[in-house]
């Protein structure tokens, strides 16, 4: 099928914003001439042009997406951002082979697929993490897994772990994609993790921007 490389990409890049501010609450990204709101979310704001590192790293490493925003900590810099990293950020894409492409049937493929693909990597994880060197014993990686799954949007959590001078960081994730307009936008949602709650405010972030996003667009 034609989205399986697009899709491949997605899952590559989940691994680790043309915009407008329309007001307080959302930006709107353009996509081939079509506007798209993006509620943004509660306790963030747009840190694109502040993390101009970060977002050349991630252009640099996924050309074939689209990156429009950064959501991160309103009092994060550059020079805090590279000392410190980031404990939770959110981000949009989309990918630009699929733009104003996205049909129902293509949709539900791309799901199909990244739900085996993100099982896969997810098994390979789990198989390479050292229990006895695992900063948060209390989380349990075997419960990652699809969400959300509705006919407009998806949601994936996972879980990495990031080596840094500092030692090794624990990170929940949320790859998540919503149906809009004919396009496909991604909704991503990072945290480091320090307990079970970090993990599940992971999930119900995603969720609530999920519908915020749909709701944004004019789907009730």
């Amino acid at each position: 099928m034609r989205f399986t490389a697009t899709a491949l990409t997605l899952v590559l890049f989940f691994g680790q914003f043309v915009n407008g501010q329309d007001n307080k609450e959302n930006i709107t990204i353009e996509v081939d001439k079509t506007k798209i709101k993006i509620p943004v979310p509660s306790g963030f704001v747009a840190a694109k042009s502040k993390l101009k590192s970060m977002a050349t790293y991630m252009e640099r490493n996924t050309p074939g997406n689209s990156l429009h925003e950064l959501f991160a900590d309103k009092d994060v810099t550059e020079e805090s951002y590279r000392k410190n990293g980031l404990v939770r950020n959110l981000d949009v894409q989309t990918v630009k082979s699929l733009n104003n492409k996205m049909t129902q049937t293509t949709f539900d493929g791309v799901k199909g697929l990244l739900t085996r693909q993100f099982d896969q990597m997810m098994n390979d994880v789990l198989k390479k993490i050292n229990k006895d060197d695992d900063t948060v014993e209390t989380i349990n990686k075997s419960q990652s897994g699809a969400f959300v799954d509705e006919d407009d949007s998806y949601a994936y959590l996972f879980f990495s772990s990031i080596k840094t001078e500092k030692g090794n960081v624990e990170r929940a994730s949320a790859a998540a994609i919503c149906f809009i307009k004919g396009n496909m936008v991604m909704l991503n949602v990072h945290s480091n993790i320090s307990s079970k709650k970090d993990v599940e405010w992971v999930k119900e972030t995603s969720k609530k921007w999920l519908e915020a996003t749909l709701k944004a667009n004019g789907d009730e």
